[in-house]
């Protein structure tokens, strides 16, 4: 095996065990943020939003993203859950805690090192709220059917 492939190798196993390690937060997110309905079921259209914002970060930049879905009320409970799932059991306000997110990430914007490292964790934070959201039964419901 190569020296870039067993980096790369390397860098997928890093990363799997970093999302591996916020499953359980995520779950709660899912919950805490009501997501996650009583019944135990997620409306269709969340897994289009957290489906979106990995590309979104991606193409726009994490602060354009970040913006974009708070300002959307169907879509800032996804940020309000990648808020709790980094925070994962600190007592800050679930309806705030997408607009605490944005607000640090603001303070990193000209430290481009510590921006691009908490933007890798709100990814992560993104895939496991994906991977556990998976583990629910989706519902379809008046607004999914006009996205």
């Amino acid at each position: 095996m190569s020296y870039k492939r067993r980096f790369f190798f390397f860098l997928i196993i890093a990363k799997m065990k970093a999302v591996n390690k916020l499953l359980n937060a995520a779950d709660s997110a899912l919950k805490a943020t009501k997501i996650v309905n009583s019944s135990g079921k997620v409306e269709e259209v969340n897994k289009g939003y957290i489906s979106g914002f990995g590309p979104s970060v991606i193409s726009s930049g994490l602060i354009p993203a970040l913006a974009f879905y708070l300002s959307d009320a169907n879509k800032s409970p996804i940020i309000d859950a990648i808020a709790q799932t980094l925070s994962s059991g600190n007592s800050s306000s679930v309806t705030n805690s997408g607009h605490i997110l944005f607000r640090a990430v603001l303070q990193l914007e000209n430290n481009r090192i510590r921006l691009n490292l908490e933007k890798e964790r709100i990814i992560n934070a993104s895939i496991a709220l994906k991977i556990m959201m998976r583990t629910y039964d989706f519902i379809k419901t008046q607004n999914s059917a006009n996205v």
